[in-house]
């Protein structure tokens, strides 16, 4: 009995070792390279607004206000564009119903893909704060301290995507 274990074991931990499951779609070194050059534009334009911004500076802004949150816009809807394997969809949404795993996806809706590829949400976070960033330029109540603070928010988003985006390249 345990010879037959070990004939039909070691082949199949062997099939198994050698097949991989992709649950996200696969990684985009032009899309890498998209949000890479996106990315120095909005650092360019949070390092020109460290100071704050007044609203008679806007106008001098606004373009660049434009430039980047088009191009984060234009990248949100490459990934949304980005498949996830079907037996990789399969298994997303049978993980989502268990246990904490559950919890966490229930807060991102009924697409249980959200949980395993957030890139899409994480740029829609990124225009919303850029979209705040450029609201309150226009209103001339631009400070310092919420110009840094959105800074970080950013950074934090930006970080995350790039991570996620950087590790599907390598898969």
């Amino acid at each position: 009995m345990a010879t037959i274990f070990r004939i039909v074991s070691v082949p199949l931990i062997l099939f198994l070792t050698a097949c991989t499951i992709s649950l996200a779609p696969p990684g985009d070194k032009a899309f890498v390279a998209e949000l890479n050059q996106a990315n120095q534009q909005t650092l360019t334009l949070f390092s020109a607004l460290e100071g704050g911004g007044a609203r008679d500076s806007y106008s001098k802004y606004s373009k660049r206000y434009d430039e980047v949150i088009g191009a984060f816009g234009a990248l949100e809807t490459k990934a949304r564009a980005r498949p996830v394997p079907a037996l990789g969809q399969k298994l997303i949404t049978k993980i989502a119903r268990r246990g904490r795993v559950a919890e966490i996806c229930a807060a991102k809706g009924d697409d249980a893909t959200g949980c395993v590829f957030a890139t899409p949400d994480i740029i829609v976070e990124i225009i919303e704060d850029l979209t705040k960033l450029r609201e309150l330029h226009q209103k001339g109540s631009l400070k310092p301290a919420v110009a840094g603070a959105l800074k970080g928010d950013y950074v934090i988003s930006i970080q995350q995507v790039l991570v996620l985006e950087t590790a599907l390249l390598r898969e």
